[in-house]
Order: C-alpha cells, then structure tokens, then sequence
C-alpha cells in the first residue's frame, strides 16, 4: 500500500514537471507521436535535396532532376513543396563506383533537456532509404528515388490524414 501511494506521488510530481516543462496543464499520451511524421500543416513541407558529386552529372544524375521528381510526386499526392519550413523532407544520395545509396528523412526541430537547460536542434524524427548497383545509369537511381519517396508519401499521409 505504501509503495502504490509512494509511485501515484512520484507519477503526479512527473506529471506537474512535463506539464511546466511543455506548457500544458494536462499531458495526453494518447496524442503523443508514434511515427515522427506528425506535423501541424501536412499540405505544405520544405524539401531539401543534398548536393551530388561531380562524376554523378556525367551520367546524367542532376540534382535538379531529382528535386523536379520529388517535387512532383509530392504536388501529386497534395502536399505543397514549400521553402522555409521548420519541418522539411531530406534527401541524401551517396554514390560509389558502382552502387548508391539514398536516405530519406524528415527533419524538424527537436528539442530535448540536459543539465537543466532545455536545447533546441535539429533532427530526424523519420528515416527510410535504399541502396542497389545503378549499372552507371542515372535512371535506376531515378526510379529508386521515386520508390522511396512514395513510401515516404504513404507513411506520411497515413499519419497525419486523421
């Protein structure tokens, strides 16, 4: 008995601390995020494509290409590639002789306490990728990249389309 009032103590003075901390008077764990894709406006995301090595255009992979493909596919699936925002889709493509590799993931601001001072970055909260040989043609990376992002697409819409 004593060790149940003890715990419902310490849980109510959790509970006062996250309530201050975050700024609300009642924390609700059924809304807290599973995935990381949650977002306040899901109909408009900042897109960012990294930068490809030299040798990629020589084969015809540009990142203007794969910014115009990603672009369409998410207009298509109504979401509205928008510059400037906080949370925003990142695409990264790396490349050897003879392979690739493509990570995809979605950046937000993250915040997080340490030491007692509360610190604000920022971070991937979702991250899905794909690797294969490309056969020294753009177009095999094209078409992975398109995979990706529709998987992207899918999870996205499924977690905030509520």
């Amino acid at each position: 008995m004593k060790i149940s009032k003890i715990l419902l103590i310490s849980l109510s003075v959790i509970m006062f601390f996250l309530s201050v901390t975050f700024g609300q008077s009642q924390l609700d764990f059924d809304r807290i995020s599973k995935s990381g894709l949650e977002v306040s406006d899901y109909k408009s995301l900042g897109l960012l494509i990294e930068s490809l090595p030299e040798y990629a255009k020589k084969m015809g992979l540009m990142k203007e290409n794969i910014q115009t493909r990603c672009e369409l596919q998410l207009r298509q699936a109504g979401i509205r590639p928008t510059p400037e925002k906080d949370e925003y889709l990142y695409v990264n493509i790396a490349l050897t002789d003879e392979s690739y590799n493509i990570s995809l993931s979605l950046e937000r601001p993250v915040y997080f306490k340490a030491n007692g001072v509360v610190h604000i970055t920022t971070g991937s909260t979702w991250v899905y990728g794909a690797m294969g040989s490309y056969g020294n043609k753009a177009e095999y990376i094209l078409k992975s990249i398109e995979k990706v992002i529709a998987v992207f697409i899918d999870e996205y819409l499924k977690n905030n389309q509520k």
